[in-house]
Parts: structure tokens; C-alpha cells; sequence
């Protein structure tokens, strides 16, 4: 037995496309002769109960089941249109590149997914292909939460995922960390970030090769972005240099939206970040930005002290970041 929805008209009725996806996965699976992921199967079971029926509404792979698993499913929630699916989560699965179209052409075909994580999952520059296909205009996907984490993608995967997310308006997390990709990658990190309708708040870039190269094109996309919130740019090999400070003041002081600047695990040492700090206080305006209240640097190589003297400079904009956040709109 189904669980129940509400038809159009207003009236409940059995909704049997939980037991249709059970079903066609378990086909699919038979086929290929696999055998269903246990913790699946106990969800189905959950699902399936005839007291208490309900709906497949997140995936979790937490080990590996390889493609042809993930093609089974995918497959399956393509067949049954099913559309009560919201999250998928794998990590370690093996889903590589052809579990990765699978799962693009079911989201192509239904709009219901709004978190994809695929991390540490074999997933190459093609299985970027696929994704960065998806997340063009024309598909008007909704999804809202990307994580690739740990799959060696190069900088033609990033080339490839920029692709559909430099037109994207409705993705608002994207993490790439440590994805092997360097330098070179930054010209396509700079056009998503120069896209004027991007929703992009918070990107996880840390534990690759971009170097003070690489910063110097993404802090110029920052002085066009206004959206996002959050930039990890941790363990990216950045050393610090009077052109790695001219270029960060330079975006600071046009770009108004950032709030969390994360440089742990870099080459940036006590004297920049003092710079930094004196050059942000004395700024002909009074303050170079007005939305920044985190910059964190690497602690094995910045004082605490200096830690402190950030932490007290930059309150007033937390303080007022929280003002804006209470405040209501006047009643008309």
C-alpha cells in the first residue's frame, strides 16, 4: 500500500510510486546481477511498511557499490518519474563517470533534486561533462548544493563544470576540495563568479594548486560578485607577496558582499597579515569593507595576537551583518 497526497482537487489519494521504484531497482539490480546495499533496502522496507507508509526522500552510499549500483538506481528513478527524491549522498560509492550521467539524466528528466554530493567517487573532468550539461539555463534544474570533494577533476573538469555554472542562477554551494586542479582552473572559478544572476554563497576550493596566480583572477571575479558569502582557499600553496596584497585590498575595497575569507595552510606570514590590517584601517574611506568579519589565517604562522587584532577590527561588521538580518521592512 501507497502513501497518501493530496490530488489537485483537493482530495487524498494513494500515491504507489515508492513501491514502483522498489520494484524497477530491484529489477535493474537483478539484471546486472547485484545485490541491493543493505541500509537501502532497510529504507524501502521503512517506506514500504503498509501502517505506515511514507516516501524516498534522501540516498545515502556511505561505502563502495560502483556504477553499475548507482546506474540501477538512477535508471530506476528515471523510469518511474519518480519526484519525492531531494538528496543524494556518495561518498566512496565508485560512482565514476558513468554512474554520474546516469544520475544527470534522471535529474534532467526530474526536477526534484536540490543536494548532489559525489565525493571521493572516481569522478573524472567527463564526469564534469555531464554536470556542467545539467546545470545550464535550459534545464532549469534546481539544485542548490554541489559537492565533488576529492575526485581528481583537473582543471578541464573545473572547465567543464564552469560550462553550465557561469550562467547558473540557482546553485548556492559548490565545493571542489582537494580536486587536483591549479592555476589554470582559475579563469573558469572567475567566469562563474562574473555571472551578474549567480546565487553562488559559499565555495570550497581548498586543498588544490591554484597559487597567488590563481587568487589574483578569482579576487578580480569578487570585485563584479555579488553573491557570494564564504571563499576557502585553504592549502591552495599561496605565498605572500606585495602583488598577492594589492590585489586582495583591490577586491575588498570594491566588493561588498563577502563575509568569511578562509587562507589557512598557505604560505602567508605574520608580516602580510599585519599589512593587511593597516592597510584595511587606514583606507581613505575608513573602511575597506563593510560585510567582511572573518579572515582566517594559517595558525602556525600568524600570532595570535595578530588573530586578535582581525577579530577586533572586523566585529563592527558582524555586529551590523546581524543588524541587517533583524531588521523588518516598514509596514506600508
Amino acid at each position: 500500500m501507497g502513501a497518501k497526497k493530496r490530488s489537485e482537487g483537493g482530495k487524498m489519494v494513494t500515491d504507489e510510486s515508492a513501491d514502483q521504484l522498489y520494484r524497477a531497482y530491484r529489477r535493474n539490480l537483478t539484471e546486472m546481477g547485484l545485490q541491493m546495499p543493505k541500509k537501502l533496502e532497510e529504507k524501502f522496507l521503512e517506506i514500504r511498511d503498509e501502517k505506515n507508509p511514507g516516501f524516498l526522500t534522501e540516498v545515502v552510499f556511505w561505502e563502495y557499490i560502483g556504477p553499475d549500483a548507482i546506474r540501477a538506481l538512477a535508471d530506476a528513478l528515471r523510469d518511474t518519474s519518480y519526484l519525492h527524491l531531494r538528496t543524494i549522498r556518495c561518498w566512496r560509492a565508485g560512482a565514476e563517470d558513468e554512474g554520474t550521467r546516469s544520475l544527470t539524466q534522471y535529474m534532467r528528466a526530474c526536477s526534484s533534486i536540490v543536494t548532489l554530493e559525489l565525493m571521493e567517487c572516481g569522478i573524472s573532468y567527463l564526469g564534469c561533462d555531464f554536470l556542467g550539461r545539467l546545470l545550464i539555463p535550459e534545464n532549469s534544474n534546481p539544485l542548490l548544493i554541489l559537492k565533488l570533494d576529492h575526485n581528481d577533476i583537473g582543471n578541464q573538469g573545473v572547465y567543464n563544470l564552469a560550462k553550465g555554472l557561469c550562467m547558473n542562477s540557482i546553485l548556492k554551494t559548490l565545493t571542489l576540495s582537494y580536486c587536483n586542479f591549479d592555476h589554470e582552473a582559475s579563469r573558469a572559478i572567475m567566469q562563474i563568479l562574473i555571472f551578474q544572476e549567480s546565487a553562488l554563497q559559499d565555495l570550497d576550493l581548498q586543498g588544490n594548486k591554484l597559487s597567488s596566480e590563481g587568487c589574483y583572477k578569482i579576487f578580480h571575479g569578487l570585485k563584479v560578485n555579488q553573491a557570494l558569502i564564504k571563499l576557502v582557499l585553504a592549502d591552495n600553496i599561496i605565498t605572500s607577496n606585495d602583488v598577492f596584497e594589492d590585489k586582495l585590498i583591490e577586491m575588498l575595497t570594491v566588493n561588498q558582499v563577502l563575509c568569511v575569507l578562509d587562507l589557512r595552510l598557505n604560505f602567508i606570514f605574520d608580516e602580510t597579515a599585519k599589512d593587511l590590517l593597516d592597510r584595511m584601517k587606514n583606507a581613505a574611506t575608513g573602511r575597506i569593507n563593510s560585510t567582511i568579519y572573518e579572515i582566517i589565517f594559517p595558525e602556525d604562522k600568524v600570532p595570535q595576537d595578530t588573530v586578535e587584532d582581525y577579530h577586533k577590527f572586523l566585529q563592527i561588521n558582524k555586529k551590523s551583518k546581524k543588524g541587517k538580518k533583524k531588521a523588518k521592512k516598514p509596514k506600508k
